[in-house]
């Protein structure tokens, strides 16, 4: 004798309870998925602020380059005294101080000419600084108004590490002080 199962019909309260079931979402599910959502949304929000952050102090470390390099400029074409200066303030920038430093090298006729432009913050904010450095005729360190003409005249193309400017003489560009996180 076969002996045939009986099948409940879907139609009953039972039913009923296990077909809505599996049409939705339980609340573990949706808050799982709002976990995830809301932890995706603040890595991005977190990138973008790093994003932000790095544009800043690109900006700064670009402005205190021209900065430095208009300077540089300013003191081989005389128009600044190639004195030793210490936290000057760069007139064309507020909020910008630049150093001079002169040291005689060991050739005959020669000195060292390192400008450097910093922001005027407190060193717990740390401020973006850029230095070049060029080799100068040494009567330049002496008398700006005898040294105007000596370097020739153009565009210095010279200030990246290791270039030379359009008299032949090295010159070097170290950036430093780059904001970051601690």
């Amino acid at each position: 004798m076969i002996q045939r199962h009986r099948q409940t019909p879907r139609h009953g309260a039972q039913g009923r309870r296990r077909a809505a079931r599996w049409h939705g979402f339980t609340l573990l599910e949706v808050m799982l998925a709002s976990t995830i959502l809301l932890g995706a949304v603040i890595v991005l929000g977190e990138l973008a602020h790093l994003g932000i952050r790095n544009a800043a102090a690109a900006r700064d470390l670009t402005t205190a380059e021209f900065l430095c390099r208009g300077t540089m400029n300013e003191i081989t074409s005389g128009i600044l005294p190639a004195d030793e200066v210490e936290s000057a303030v760069v007139t064309s920038a507020p909020g910008w101080v630049y150093s001079v430093e002169v040291v005689p090298l060991e050739h005959a006729g020669l000195s060292s000419l390192r400008v450097t432009v910093a922001q005027d913050l407190p060193e717990e904010k740390r401020p973006i600084t850029f230095s070049l450095f060029r080799w100068v005729p040494a009567e330049l360190d002496r008398s700006s108004a005898n040294a105007v003409g000596t370097l020739g005249s153009g565009t210095d193309y010279g200030a990246r590490a290791g270039g030379t400017n359009n008299s032949g003489a090295p010159t070097t560009a170290t950036p430093s002080g780059t904001r970051g996180a601690p």
